[in-house]
């Protein structure tokens, strides 16, 4: 047959499919063209891709056919594919795909030659792998298709261009003249513009000719910024191009274009301003940009990385930044690298450097931020390397250490702050000639010689002060590491200058500055401080007006450590000038002396400090030979002058280190008054103002400071008092309380104070103010004092003696005399205020019938006194005493009755208006304020009083405003609750056992000879709960604080509800919460019969509720009620409204079929409405059981009630299990047994056991346990059972559900047809089915199913908690004891068979079995068209069958291990069968049932 039908291809890619190796072609095995549906069955391919490579093929086929060379072509390389062990998908597949792509573009015969070429050339080539074979198809398919190039999971290029053809000489390319080549990758791409060249498939490169890329990716125009190239390379397996030479044009920046390389790289770029590609770095390092922002120009290389612009420099090229202000530069930054973007320039390592003028401040390596729209400048330290150096600052010749540098660059302040998160490093400055041999010695640390001096002799070998790391290590012959390592240590305090980059040493002027201090032979200072500054603090601000360096947070600076002279600003405010000068407000030191003022200039070149105005001088003067500056032993003088105007000459300037010891230094002039004042706090609190009282100083030099002694301090100087001595002229002396003041003595007839009065002997000035010591006289007044202090407008102090005579006139007063007395007079007012030092010293008065320990003040028309006044034995204390002849009145006072108790006293009263009559031996007392009280230490009392009587004769106090006849008759009367609030006096007790216990009395006799108070007319008294009153109103309160007992008393509990009364009682209190007693309780029944028992314990509990307990005998007959007999014992809690009864009790039976026991409980039994606690199981008090139910015994052969009685067997089972309350319905003569809400509203759902004493029946209903197990079938009940006793009869209405496992597809089969038959409707909305059917499911779902009911007479679907397989709404059942078994009468109610309801009426019956052989299940349904279905469990098998073939047949279908089922729980067998049809003829025989359909 002949080649030119090509279905033989088919066959062979059928057969290559099948082997790994395929067999050659059989040229004579030629199938129909429609044989191609072969190649498609091909798993892998959809139906949609088979049709069209279908019909595709079929028309290239039709093509191909014209050319017999084509087609013999095609089977060569089908062939060779074939050898290389080609699949049908992908290479096959692939290959026509490209025959047919070729076909469908219309590509030319030179094109389809040439490709073929190239495919036949590596087909051939057994080292080329089928793998790459089918790469390239891939490529050609994208190619053809979708113009891609190369296509990978993560990369891709495509050509913008159809217009390209395919060359062959000795390899395989594709030519294109003119495109767009794109690269995509990571959801974004490149594109190269105007771009041709040649492809190579095989080896997957590019060779373009020319191109251009633009900056669109980061967001510029393609006119605005581009490059352009020509001759490069791609590898296009890779998102990536690298030109060699590149030209960059960027139309904002530069007119032409610049030379250099281009890299693009495809990466994601969500922000165009993130742009990280293209890239391209000039060849050229010297670009100049100018005014590239508003006053920076930019000098150096160029990268564009993206956004980006970045300015690229090298070591021995960096490229430069410059900053001009006001015309003239201000700022270079030097550095390898620069950042240009979005308004922000970054330089890392960038050396920089500060022009003020023709100096500078300069930093060898910083960050810098520029951010050109803020107008911001910012240099950091990162903290490593050279950035750890400071700034060398050659205008104030200081080194600065700070953090960051911050210029607002239109502002006129730079501010210096600290580095963010380093709050606690300081911020250092340090002179440059600043030098110490310790820190010299620490440099030079273990080294034969100091690193200072070898670089110096390196520098000698050499001729030069720059020089290499590694010619220096070859000279010192270490390791270049370690040498580097200290120079770069050295460079961080200025001695070098380390060049990283070059690594390059220059020594600094600092370098021999230091050695020749070192050496002797060159002066230098110690002038180095801090800046401990707050958070948000700038550490230093310089002005660029005029260069000041204001330094914040300046505790202290030394100046010089020889003179011990140092600076502490005020506010550590220091503004550094050129050269060091210091402008401060503070402190100055040196060493002894203390200048406290403002606008100190200190002065670098003189070393000395002009002090315009000195606030205070102030001075430690030694006191032994320890050390001229150890204040340890030196005295303080306070204040020595102040307002001078002086200056401090420190040193000689050209002694700044004080090598030479020069003795005259430092040195103090003051040139023109100073003065002295003693307006201080601790000098009498500011009296002596500075207007009047001062001493004026005369000009003084002190040389020599630090050997300060008492000798230099002595001056002269002019005492102004303000009036109260006479002005005097006196030589100033240091006090031994180290204060500036004088000794002065006063002429021998005394000195004239306060124009007034006269004193004598002698007058000091110290820190005690001005005082003097001697005799002070005034009228008839006379003062003998060691220390009396003179004041501007009064004078006082400690009199040794102190006398004042009695006088009529111009008012009468006692006199009065005493011995170390405190004495102040106000020299204005002429009034004295005299002081008792304690009782030990007292004021005698009354000719020293009376004492005061307190204050009497005298003035021109009376005499009052306050404190403690002693009469008799009485005490009188109070805050204003009037004295006026024998009458001493106080408003308010303190009255004891002094005894030889353990407080002294036996009485106590407070705040009482007080009137003493000396003449009568009578005080009257009247509380001045609402609640006052008074106090009895013996009794552990106080009392809220209103008024008593002290009689000073009898000792007697009676308390109460009210005459006692007049009580008398308001209490016989009852109307003693007539008197007003403020009769009464209330008595509280104080003893720590009775908390508090109180009661009110409008009248009581305190006895002082026993101690004991006797109240009357008391209404009761409220103890814990309870309110107990006494007989007659009358109460005893003895010495030790106790009430006497109180007898024949009524105790009413609680105080708030009053729910008990006991009478007749004996009661003893014990506290304001506690008490015991006995007595007798009232218990009235529901027919108000009254019963007495006897509490014969009162007590209170731990919650303050009275309690109280009685025993009931049987021999009390007690009755709860007609219906309940009890005995046992009765409790009373005040705040229970109901006795709680805690024993047994006994119904009232009426019957003999059962035969009750007497049960126990303990609850609150509220006597109109008797519900008696029981559980499911009762006691009595022999702890027998007692229970309630119908019980199925074991045998099966009967069930019996028991109410209130034992069962026979323990082993019978409850057929309804009930608990809650026991109670007794009297409308239908019930005994009961349910919850309390089932009792009280019967309607409701719940269990419920009736005792009729009518007939003697017992009724249940709730749910229910038929007391039959069936195993793997559950079953579930809810309804009545009842009980005839005449006939031993038990019946049962319930809803009744079967669950078990069974088929789901034969139970839909059975709701098929019981839905498609026609059945009469249950009617479910009806009180018996509505209080059961709900005990079987949650409440919630309950009362949606009964909604449901309630409006449609049925519901939809059983909840998914309650689901049954068969449920049955209603089933009447009767309990046959010869049959033991449970049979239904009459029809059945079916609910629902599984998940679908029915709620119909059908034709049936249930038979529940007990056997000892295992308990059985039947069930047997017919519908109205005949149909039945039955059921039968016994020993784990469930039999099922139907009238229904289809049914059977597919019961008989279902696989066995699908029938089987084993209980997790049981671990029990369960099997459903297909019933024969003898077990449904049996059963219906039993029955009398038959059927229409067998």
């Amino acid at each position: 047959m002949s080649k030119q039908l090509f279905s033989l291809i088919f066959l062979g890619f059928l057969l290559a499919s099948f082997t790994t190796k395929a067999k050659p072609f059989n040229q004579d095995s030629i199938v129909s063209i429609s044989e191609i549906d072969l190649l498609m069955d091909h798993p892998s391919l959809n139906n949609k891709e088979k049709k069209a490579f279908q019909e595709k093929f079929q028309q290239f086929w039709n093509t191909a056919q014209a050319s017999s060379a084509k087609r013999d072509s095609i089977l060569s390389i089908c062939e060779k594919f074939r050898k290389k062990s080609a699949r049908i998908v992908p290479d096959f597949y692939d290959y026509f795909n490209s025959l047919i792509l070729f076909n469908e573009k219309g590509l030319d015969d030179e094109n389809y030659s040439n490709w073929e070429k190239g495919l036949l050339n590596e087909l051939s080539n057994p080292k080329v792998k089928l793998k790459n074979i089918n790469e390239f198809l891939k490529q050609t398919n994208n190619l053809l298709k979708d113009q891609l190039l190369y296509k990978s999971f993560s990369t891709e290029w495509k050509t913008r261009s159809n217009d390209f053809h395919y060359i062959y000489d000795d390899t395989l390319k594709i030519i294109f003249h003119s495109t767009e080549l794109v690269c995509y990758s990571q959801k974004d791409s490149c594109c190269i513009y105007n771009t041709s060249g040649a492809y190579y498939p095989f080896e997957k490169k590019w060779k373009g000719e020319k191109g251009k890329i633009a900056w669109t990716r980061a967001g510029k125009a393609p006119a605005d910024e581009y490059a352009e190239f020509k001759g490069y390379k791609l590898d296009i397996t890779k998102p990536k191009i690298e030109i060699d030479t590149a030209q960059y044009k960027n139309q904002l920046l530069f007119k032409d274009f610049i030379s250099g390389s281009l890299i693009e790289k495809v990466n994601i770029v969500k922000d165009p301003a993130s742009a990280s590609y293209p890239r391209f770095e000039s060849f050229e390092q010297n670009i100049a940009i100018d005014s590239l922002f508003e006053n920076i120009n930019y000098k150096g290389g160029i990268a564009i990385q993206g956004a980006k612009f970045i300015g690229k420099g090298n070591s021995e090229q960096p490229a430069k930044i410059t900053l001009t202000r006001n015309d003239s530069l201000f700022i270079e930054a030097s550095s390898e690298y620069f950042s240009f973007s979005n308004n922000k320039i970054i330089g890392k390592d960038t050396e920089i450097t500060l022009h003020l003028d023709t100096f500078k401040i300069y930093h060898p390596n910083l960050h810098l931020k520029i951010l050109t729209k803020e107008k911001d400048l910012i240099l950091t330290r990162d903290g490593t390397g050279m950035s750890q150096s400071p700034y060398f600052n050659n205008y104030h010749n200081i080194l600065m250490d700070f953090g960051i540098l911050h210029w607002k660059m239109d502002e006129n302040i730079i501010h210096f702050k600290k580095m963010k998160g380093a709050s606690h490093r300081l911020a250092k400055f340090e002179s440059l000639n600043y030098f110490t041999n310790n820190h010299y010695l620490r440099l030079q640390g273990m080294d034969d010689k100091h690193p200072l001096v070898l670089l110096h002799e390196f520098a000698e070998y050499t001729y030069s002060n720059t020089f290499t790391t590694e010619e220096y290590a070859n000279y010192l012959r270490k390791p270049i590491s370690q040498i580097r390592q200290q120079v770069i240590a050295l460079s961080f305090q200025g001695f070098v200058n380390y060049n990283v980059s070059e690594d390059e040493i220059t020594i600094e002027k600092r370098s021999g500055d230091y050695i020749s201090a070192a050496m002797g032979k060159q002066d230098y200072d110690v002038i180095h401080f801090s800046a401990n500054t707050e958070k948000l603090q700038d550490d230093a601000t310089l002005n660029l007006k005029n260069f000041h360096l204001q330094i914040n947070g300046v505790n202290q600076v030394s100046v010089s450590n020889s003179q011990n002279v140092s600076f502490v600003p005020k506010g550590g405010k220091l503004l550094v000038k050129k050269n060091r000068d210091f402008e401060f407000s503070g402190l100055v030191k040196a060493g002894p002396l203390n200048m406290y003022g403002k606008n100190f200039n200190f002065s670098y070149d003189n070393f000395k400090v002009d002090m315009g105005l000195i606030d205070s001088l102030k001075a430690y003067i030694p006191t032994d030979d320890q050390g001229q500056f150890a204040r340890r032993n030196a005295i303080f003088l306070e204040n020595i002058v102040k307002n001078a105007t002086a200056n401090l000459l420190i040193d000689d300037p050209s002694n700044k280190s004080g090598n030479e010891y020069l003795e005259q230094y430092p040195i103090f002039n003051s040139y023109d008054s100073s003065y002295l004042y003693y307006e201080k706090a601790y000098i009498h609190n500011n009296v002596y103002k500075k207007d009047n009282f001062y001493i004026k100083v005369d000009p003084f030099t002190i040389d020599n400071i630090n050997k300060l002694s008492n000798q230099d301090l002595q001056f002269q100087g002019e005492f102004k008092s303000g009036g109260i001595v006479p002005s005097f002229r006196e030589t100033l002396i240091v006090n031994n309380d180290n204060s500036i003041g004088f000794a002065h003595a006063i002429e021998k007839n005394g000195v004239l104070v306060y124009n007034k009065a006269i004193f004598t002997d002698s007058l000091y000035l110290n820190n005690d103010g001005l005082w003097g010591k001697g005799t002070f006289t005034e009228k008839n007044t006379k003062i003998v004092s060691d220390h009396f202090t003179f004041l501007p407008e009064s004078a006082k102090g400690q009199a040794e003696s102190y006398t004042l005579l009695a006088q009529s006139t111009p008012f009468s007063h006692p006199d009065i005399s005493g011995k170390n007395i405190w004495v102040e007079w106000q020299s204005i007012k002429d009034e004295f205020k005299i002081q008792s030092q304690g009782k030990g010293s007292p004021l005698n008065m009354y000719e020293g019938h009376a004492s005061l320990s307190g204050i009497v003040n005298i003035t021109n028309n009376k005499m009052a006194g306050s404190g403690e006044m002693v009469y008799a034995n009485g005490s009188f204390t109070s805050n204003y005493f009037n004295y006026s002849g024998a009458k001493i009145t106080a408003d308010t006072s303190q009255f004891k009755l002094l005894n030889g108790n353990e407080a002294g006293y036996s009485f106590k009263a407070e705040m009482c208006n007080a009137i003493i009559d000396l003449s009568t031996q009578r005080s009257d007392f009247k509380s001045t304020i609402a609640g006052n009280y008074s106090s009895f230490p013996s009794n552990n009392y106080i009392c809220q009083l209103n008024s008593f009587k002290w009689n000073m004769t009898n000792d007697q106090i009676e308390f109460g405003s009210e005459e006692l006849a007049n009580l008398n008759q308001l209490w016989e009367t009852g109307k003693i609750k007539s008197l007003p609030k403020t009769s009464y006096n209330t008595f509280i007790s104080t003893h720590f056992d009775q908390d508090s216990l109180s009661f009110v009395s409008p009248y009581a006799i305190y006895d002082t000879t026993n101690y004991t108070i006797a109240a009357k007319f008391v209404e009761k008294l409220k103890i814990a709960d309870a309110s107990i009153i006494p007989l007659h109103g009358n109460i005893t309160i003895e010495n030790n604080g106790y009430l006497a007992p109180l007898s024949n008393c009524k105790i009413l509990a609680d105080t708030l509800h009053h729910f008990h009364e006991i009478t007749d009682a004996l009661v003893e209190v014990k506290g304001r919460r506690n008490y015991t007693g006995s007595g007798f309780y009232t218990y009235k029944d529901e027919l108000d019969e009254e019963q007495e028992i006897y509490f014969k314990e009162i007590s209170v509990d731990s919650t303050g509720q009275t309690i109280a307990s009685g025993a009931i005998p049987d021999a009390m007959s007690f009755t709860l009620s007609p219906d309940f007999d009890f005995r046992g014992e009765a409790h009373l809690s005040a705040r229970e409204e109901h006795l709680r009864f805690n024993g047994e009790t006994q119904i009232h039976n009426k019957c003999d079929n059962i035969k009750n026991r007497w049960l126990t409980f303990n609850a609150p039994i509220n006597p109109k409405d008797i519900m008696i606690p029981i559980d499911t199981i009762g006691r009595d008090k022999e702890s027998v059981k007692i229970f309630n139910s119908l019980y199925l015994t074991n045998d099966s052969i009967h069930i019996y009630p028991a109410f209130l009685s034992t069962r026979k067997f323990y082993t019978d089972n409850p057929l309804l299990t009930v608990d809650g309350y026991l109670t007794f319905n009297k409308d239908k003569n019930l005994y009961q047994v349910g919850s309390e809400q089932k009792l009280k509203k019967p309607e409701l759902p719940g269990n419920l056991l009736s005792y009729n004493m009518n007939n003697c029946n017992l009724n249940g209903e709730g749910i229910i346990n038929l007391g039959v197990k069936l195993g793997h079938v559950k079953t579930t009940a809810a309804g009545t059972v009842d009980y005839d006793s005449d006939k031993g009869k038990v019946s049962l209405i319930t809803c009744l559900g079967f669950d078990f496992y069974f088929s789901e597809l034969l139970l839909k089969m059975m709701n098929k047809h019981f839905s498609n038959s026609v059945q009469r409707p249950s009617n479910l909305n009806n009180d018996h089915f509505l209080q059961t059917f709900p005990l079987i499911m949650p409440e919630l779902e309950a009362n949606k199913i009964v909604k449901e009911i309630k409006e449609k007479s049925s519901y939809d679907a059983l909840p998914d908690t309650t689901k049954q397989t068969l449920f049955f709404n209603r089933v009447k059942l009767e309990w046959k004891p010869k049959e033991k078994a449970y049979y239904s009468v009459g029809e059945l109610e079916l609910g629902s068979i599984h998940q679908t309801s029915h709620n119909c009426i059908v034709k049936g019956k249930i038979e529940v079995r007990k056997s000892s052989r295992g308990n059985r299940m039947y069930l047997y349904m017919e519908l109205e068209d005949g149909h039945w279905f039955y059921f039968e469990y016994q020993n784990q098998v469930m039999f099922m069958r139907s009238s229904i073939h289809e049914i059977n047949i597919t019961m008989e279908e279902v696989k066995e291990d699908e029938r089987r089922f084993r209980d997790p729980v049981s671990k029990l067998n369960y099997l459903y069968l297909l019933a024969p049809m003898s077990k449904v003829t049996r059963f219906k025989k039993l029955h009398n049932m038959t059927a229409a359909n067998e």
